[in-house]
């Protein structure tokens, strides 16, 4: 479906996210991937990341406005970030602190998963310098594209769109491209830390029977907290953002690899 592979490409529920070397550095899997066999499922999909209380909603349009223009309005932050994704009979995981700053700087280190230890940086110069454990000094010598297929989460979004800005605009051209959505008409409880919420429901159609995204937003910052993708109206992976910071003296230092080797 045309608006599903343009979604893919835009990105969530991120947040965000990230692969920086080839496979054939990142070692056995690790610790953070879990699981195989028949019947294993994300955390959330018993519930299937549903609103609670039950929800009653609204159009949602000018509400992503609003997820727009809140993240506009910052100059730098921090969270720390979780995906979950299946992959045929495996659940993949990864955790890690993503760092931005305008006008488009990321920083993301990964802190559990297959590629624990990888930091990533976006640059001024626009390409994405790496490095991986176990490279010592050659390690800032990886530079990759921003379209690299090498820079993408378990879920298959990419580092550059990982940020809120990219992650709300991604939501706007869903509906551009003729997706439907709703929110809900009062908050109910995101699912982590319990915090009064919006839920946004994105659908493939116009009569809303094919599920396509459900973000958590919270209710007062405008920026999301959950993001869920579905595949054929099942869910698929999962993100949550959580210890968001918003830091205005966040050093440019931050975004080079210099003297982290």
């Amino acid at each position: 479906m045309l608006l599903k592979n343009s979604g893919k490409k835009q990105l969530s529920t991120a947040l965000c996210l990230l692969v920086i070397v080839a496979s054939s550095l990142s070692g056995a899997r690790a610790a953070g991937d879990t699981g195989t066999g028949n019947g294993h499922k994300l955390l959330s999909s018993l519930a299937d990341a549903k609103a609670n209380p039950a929800a009653t909603f609204t159009d949602s349009h000018v509400f992503v406005q609003h997820m727009m223009n809140a993240a506009e309005a910052l100059d730098s932050y921090s969270f720390n970030y979780k995906m979950s994704a299946l992959k045929g009979d495996k659940t993949l995981v990864e955790k890690g602190d993503f760092y931005f700053k305008k006008p488009h700087l990321m920083r993301l280190e990964v802190t559990e998963g297959k590629r624990k230890g990888s930091v990533a940086v976006l640059q001024a110069d626009g390409r994405v310098h790496g490095k991986a454990p176990g490279l010592g000094i050659f390690a800032s010598m990886i530079t990759l594209a921003p379209d690299s297929r090498f820079l993408k989460s378990v879920n298959g979004y990419p580092m550059v769109d990982s940020d809120f800005g990219s992650l709300a605009r991604a939501l706007k051209k869903f509906l551009d491209d003729g997706a439907t959505a709703k929110i809900t008409a009062h908050t109910v409880s995101e699912r982590i830390n319990h915090q009064p919420a919006h839920l946004i429901e994105v659908y493939t159609d116009k009569t809303q029977t094919q599920l396509f995204k459900r973000v958590f937003v919270d209710a007062g910052s405008y920026l999301p907290v959950e993001w869920y993708d579905y595949e054929d109206g099942k869910l698929s992976s999962e993100s949550s953002w959580q210890n968001f910071k918003n830091d205005p003296g966040m050093p440019a230092t931050l975004f080079s690899l210099k003297g982290d080797n």
